[in-house]
């Protein structure tokens, strides 16, 4: 599943889900089909994946930062949208928040201006 995440194949992720594929398996220490889809910028797959149960609230790597953190940090309006949508807490902070902070903060220093906007407006503490 999460090589054809990579590769952006939404028939074969869509397979693998009606296979039986774990959406929320994590092949490595640091990632999952849903934390792939979101660095390949694949909005398409995202909503494959959250429609099909993908936790937006996992993260295996404490230092990167869960789903709603990387889709602000990548500058990604629509996925960052989906993600607030299916209920991604906006002010949730990583383990070692001292290597990543909240959406707002990563937004703030490399998402831009309407992912500020959106996660304001859905509540992010900007204290």
């Amino acid at each position: 599943l999460q090589t054809a995440v990579v590769e952006g194949d939404f028939d074969a992720v869509k397979r693998l889900i009606e296979s039986g594929a774990d959406v929320n398996a994590s092949p490595s220490k640091r990632d999952t089909p849903l934390l792939a889809a979101i660095a390949a910028k694949k909005p398409d797959i995202v909503k494959l994946l959250l429609d099909n149960g993908a936790r937006f609230d996992l993260s295996p790597d404490p230092f990167d930062g869960g789903p709603l953190q990387r889709a602000a940090k990548s500058g990604n309006v629509q996925i960052t949208s989906m993600l607030l949508e299916v209920g991604a807490d906006v002010n949730t902070q990583s383990e070692k928040s001292e290597f990543t902070g909240t959406a707002l903060y990563e937004a703030s220093r490399l998402g831009g201006i309407d992912i500020l906007e959106m996660l304001l407006g859905k509540g992010a503490d900007c204290n």
